[in-house]
């Protein structure tokens, strides 16, 4: 295992790391944030108590792991992760974070530990602006004790560009906005005094005489995004959770009570529905959230947590598999129960027990069936993706009726379903190999990964490493259409 080593030292507010033949790098307490400068040129914002991402950034920027390609070839080559080795790094953090406001401290730390749940898997989740580090977030007092207090708070004050977005209801697609939104408060971070770009667009018409329907979009964005207005929103966050803009009893009880280790994404879905009693708990709190079929939503949301162990051991046991509650576990789950699409009015102990029984004989049928009831023409073409397929000798698109009828075969799944699909562009579907084992990757017309499923469904690696190579392939196709970050499509799982 190759190691890099650097040193530092803390000369006032900032920390110089240095090494003879690389880079330089700077860590700068900035009263209200972390920044971190390499050779003077690259920023990024840190909160005061992400150590994690602070070495993950330091460890990917100077020792050049930043490209997708270099940690693709570590996974096939199945390396340890090169460790950077900073002498005193850890101690002279601390002494850095002494020197700030314990109050600002504290809603860092908050901060931290109600949306921290993520793991960093690219240099796009490092260093993002948030609002808790601009100094008018604090002239708030009202605003500080909430961050201090309630998970929900920091979600909403993180994501405030989102919720602002689904609130109003914009015609542009939320990419658009959240570009805006972080050159924002960009903009005001590094240089307070900087003309904004509506004033700039505003003399320009005046110059120019120029038409304003053509600046009507930033115009829209400006009235809504600049920052009295995002501080205005956030004195009403609750009502950003509601699905009427007005808040209520079970949704107070709810985020005053928000369960632990619940993400970001899906705490940010709650605007989709009106609660009618609150969500406290973990497991019932996924159950409500995860699954967007209709058929057995009413089980899911009247299953008690007892209940919904029950049936997830039965799940587990099924598969052969170790009882953890993970998100995605919980997710795969309901994958599983959501396939058996009969009506059902039991409880979600006996839809278990009904969903592996018909699994198990769908497998049986499979083994039996060869165009699965497919009369349409097997050399028929699948519809390309709008971007150029992947590059990669682990991934084979799936470009005919037949691929897809020999992939479900071969996979022992229901992916053959999804022909029609396939063939009308509204899904696209991938076969994984990767060290001996194997996958299906299904991408929506958005450009959002579905789901990766290994044979029979289970989980293995190929599915780890399909996630690698098509979040990066996924980030250029939803370039390409523009589409929004939180984009939910009804779909069957396979």
């Amino acid at each position: 295992m190759e190691q890099n080593f650097y040193t530092s030292f803390i000369n006032n507010d900032r920390i110089e790391i240095c090494s003879g033949l690389f880079s330089v790098a700077t860590i700068i307490n900035c009263d209200f944030y972390i920044k971190i400068q390499i050779d003077g040129y690259s920023d990024a914002f840190f909160n005061y108590y992400d150590f994690k991402a602070i070495s993950n950034y330091l460890a990917m920027t100077l020792s050049g792991k930043q490209s997708v390609k270099k940690q693709q070839k570590r996974l096939n080559t199945k390396d340890n992760e090169e460790k950077l080795q900073i002498d005193d790094l850890h101690a002279n953090w601390l002494s850095l974070i002494n020197k700030v406001d314990e109050e600002v401290l504290a809603v860092h730390k908050m901060n931290l530990h109600s949306t921290g749940f993520k793991k960093y898997t690219n240099m796009e989740e490092l260093g993002k602006v948030k609002l808790i580090f601009l100094p008018e977030f604090y002239n708030n007092k009202f605003l500080v004790q909430d961050a201090k207090k309630y998970r929900a708070a920091n979600i909403a004050f993180n994501n405030i560009d989102y919720l602002i977005h689904r609130k109003i209801n914009f015609d542009m697609s939320f990419y658009t906005v959240h570009q805006y939104f972080n050159s924002v408060l960009i903009d005001h971070l590094t240089n307070p005094t900087n003309q904004t770009d509506i004033d700039y667009f505003s003399e320009l018409i005046k110059e120019k005489n120029i038409s304003e329907d053509i600046f009507a979009p930033i115009v829209e964005l400006d009235h809504h995004y600049r920052l009295d207005n995002i501080f205005k929103y956030c004195e009403n966050w609750m009502c950003l959770f509601s699905d009427n803009g007005k808040t209520y009893r079970a949704l107070n009880k709810t985020l005053m009570n928000l369960p632990p280790q619940i993400s970001e994404d899906i705490v940010c879905q709650l605007p989709k529905y009106h609660l009618h009693k609150p969500l406290t708990e973990r497991l019932k709190f996924l159950l409500y959230f995860l699954s967007n079929e209709p058929y057995h939503q009413r089980i899911y949301r009247n299953s008690s947590s007892e209940q919904i162990r029950k049936a997830f051991k039965l799940y587990c046991e099924h598969f052969n598999q170790k009882i953890t509650y993970a998100t995605t576990k919980i997710y795969d789950f309901l994958l599983f129960l959501d396939d058996y699409r009969s009506e059902y009015n039991g409880n979600i102990v006996d839809l278990t027990k009904r969903a592996i029984k018909w699994h198990n004989e769908n497998l049986m049928d499979f083994d039996n069936f060869t165009d699965f009831s497919y009369t349409g023409n097997l050399d028929e073409k699948t519809a390309q993706p709008p971007i150029p397929l992947p590059v990669n000798d682990n991934i084979r698109f799936l470009s005919t009726a037949k691929e897809i009828i020999d992939e479900g075969r071969l996979m022992r799944h229901c992916v053959a379903t999804y022909i029609d699909q396939a063939i009308t562009g509204q899904s696209f579907l991938f076969h994984i190999d990767f060290n001996g084992e194997k996958a299906t990757a299904e991408i929506d017309r958005y450009g959002v990964i579905r789901q990766i499923k290994g044979v029979e469904n289970k989980h293995n690696i190929a599915c780890d490493y399909g996630m690698l190579v098509f979040n990066e392939w996924c980030k250029k196709f939803r370039n390409n259409i523009n589409p929004f970050k939180y984009l939910t499509v009804d779909y069957k799982p396979f």
